[in-house]
């Protein structure tokens, strides 16, 4: 008996170790970097949805399909645009824009309108800049939980004004940057669909 307990006490800790393991490489423990730099610009394939964040990695995947399918391009760079926050607006009536960002070879081609998706420009602007690592969904989930809190001490300590959060998720790079640009709010409403 005493054998069965010693091996399942093993086996708990291996795989609690495993588990720990995989969870720190996914940026459990990954320092946070956030600095006020220029950012942009960016040239957006983009849709808008009305509900639950959850639903943005469908909306990228579906327009990442579209480029690559429809149009020949290919881009490496996905992104979301979160103009509310959660907890303090219901789930579903959260605002947001999700697509990919285009590399300016590939803007000529997406100049015509299309039914799938919409494009526009965000200009360079200043901006907090947030970065984590990206090794798939799970350190998006870790990112939401960790690196929130400190943009938001970071802009509350500066005394700066926060907007809407743009996740931008560099597949090639491996690097989930949050971006806060510091353009006028309705630069960024004016992206949403008429209401």
């Amino acid at each position: 008996m005493k054998r069965l307990v010693v091996s399942l006490v093993s086996v708990l800790f291996a795989v609690a170790a495993i588990c720990l393991a995989f969870l720190s490489w996914a940026g459990l423990f990954s320092e946070i970097e956030i600095s006020e730099e220029k950012a942009g610009p960016y040239f957006l394939a983009y849709d808008s949805s009305i509900g639950p964040y959850k639903k943005s990695a469908d909306v990228m995947d579906r327009i990442y399909n579209t480029l690559l399918g429809e149009k020949g391009v290919s881009a490496t760079k996905g992104f979301g645009l979160y103009y509310d926050k959660p907890g303090t607006v219901p789930d579903d009536k959260l605002r947001s824009i999700a697509g990919c960002i285009v590399e300016k070879e590939y803007q000529n081609k997406l100049q015509a309108t299309s039914p799938k998706f919409r494009t526009a420009s965000i200009d360079e602007s200043n901006a907090i800049v947030a970065r984590f690592p990206y090794r798939g969904q799970v350190s998006v989930l870790i990112g939401v939980f960790r690196v929130y809190p400190e943009l938001g001490r970071y802009i509350s300590e500066k005394g700066l004004s926060a907007g809407p959060v743009m996740e931008i998720y560099d597949i090639k790079n491996g690097i989930i940057s949050y971006v806060v640009p510091g353009m006028d709010r309705s630069v960024l409403e004016g992206l949403l669909p008429a209401k």
